[in-house]
């Protein structure tokens, strides 16, 4: 049986904020959807210690979204408050809240990738699919908390995607968090 404190104390979030003039993400040669002005956030689920998937209670899932929701909500916040687009004087003073700007959230568990032995990355710091799938689905209902639905684009987890988009600036910002809060 997984000890569940230990492994929620383990779980690390790495997000990859990209803003962009404009955005689409195709899958099997099928549109998402485009967006325009806005963000898009590559999020990522992984851990420190190496958690083989194992056998836990039937409401083991359950508990922990309940006690990852306020992380992700401030990770949610962080996000939409970053002063990362420019005002009329050209400085980095507006956010996704000043702007009313999109948003497209794709998960990609290659964030958590681990190229330091060899020439294949491992991806052993990678959250089980399942559970990963579990907490992407609740990051992206946070944020339908927040924003309008027009507003908000995602992926499709796991699956093969064709991600174009234009970044702005450039302007690409690394997060990572714990199930306390950034890191």
């Amino acid at each position: 049986m997984l000890d569940q404190k230990e492994l929620l104390k383990s779980i690390r979030f790495r997000m990859v904020i990209q803003r962009c003039q404009k955005a689409e993400i195709s899958v099997a040669s099928q549109s998402q959807g485009v967006m325009g002005q806005g963000l898009v956030v590559f999020f990522a689920v992984g851990w420190v210690n190496n958690f083989k998937a194992g056998t836990f209670e039937s409401n083991f899932e359950t508990e922990l979204l309940q006690k990852l929701t306020p992380v992700l909500n401030k990770i949610r916040n962080k996000i939409l408050a970053l002063r990362i687009f420019s005002d009329a004087n050209k400085k980095m003073n507006l956010s996704m809240n000043d702007l009313n700007g999109a948003i497209y959230i794709v998960s990609q568990f290659t964030l958590f990738s681990d190229c330091a032995r060899g020439n294949r990355p491992s991806f052993i710091q990678t959250v089980w699919p399942q559970l990963a799938s579990s907490i992407y689905g609740q990051f992206v209902n946070s944020f339908k908390e927040s924003i309008s639905e027009n507003r908000l684009h995602t992926g499709v987890f796991g699956a093969d995607m064709q991600v174009s988009l234009v970044n702005d600036g450039p302007v690409t910002i690394i997060l990572d968090a714990d199930s306390e809060g950034f890191l």
